[in-house]
């Protein structure tokens, strides 16, 4: 089986590439280490099958932010090595509004509604935030690329990301303010 053998690989040369990033940010050698690894996370994600879980936003949600994860290294490569209009910043993008947004939107959403008692699926409020949160991602990554309406662009995209968060709370908020008591009473 080529599964523990691909993850620890990826493992390996990602943790190479970031500190290779870290430490030599615009060397050749950090640009083939971070394409090594958006391939070897590519390839993680691929088979992973995450399209699959598309009916369940808080599965897919997941594998998204591990997409942006490939989409950050693959930027970071192409800053460095091929590509004069892809910035360092966009790379930084993916990994922030990308990867980081989407993995702590969907894992604080399911801890929330797991430690309500609920089941771990999202409502409407929870798959609009996801996918505001997604958009938001896209437009920042891309609006260099938008010349002139990069200004309008990037207000579109902060408003998606904040409306993502927004929604969140509005949704998981009044689950932790009913438990509140509990907790204040030391039940919790």
């Amino acid at each position: 089986r080529l599964g523990p053998g691909v993850d620890r690989l990826a493992l390996a040369v990602t943790g190479a590439a970031l500190v290779a990033w870290v430490g030599w940010p615009t060397h050749p050698l950090t640009g083939y280490l971070a394409a090594g690894a958006g391939l070897a996370n590519a390839f993680r994600w691929a088979r992973w099958r995450g399209w699959q879980c598309l009916a369940e936003p808080l599965i897919f949600g997941l594998h998204l932010g591990y997409l942006w994860l490939v989409i950050g290294w693959g930027l970071t490569a192409a800053a460095i090595l091929w590509v004069p209009s892809v910035t360092h910043g966009m790379a930084q993008h993916a990994f922030t509004a990308g990867a980081i947004s989407h993995m702590t939107l969907v894992v604080m959403s399911r801890a929330a509604l797991g430690h309500n008692g609920l089941p771990l699926k999202a409502d409407a409020l929870l798959s609009a935030a996801i996918a505001c949160v997604f958009v938001g991602a896209v437009l920042r990554v891309t609006a260099n690329f938008t010349g002139a309406a990069a200004g309008p662009v990037l207000m579109i995209a902060a408003s998606l990301w904040s409306l993502a968060f927004l929604l969140f709370f509005s949704r998981i908020l009044p689950l932790c303010w009913r438990r509140m008591p509990a907790y204040l009473a030391g039940d919790g």
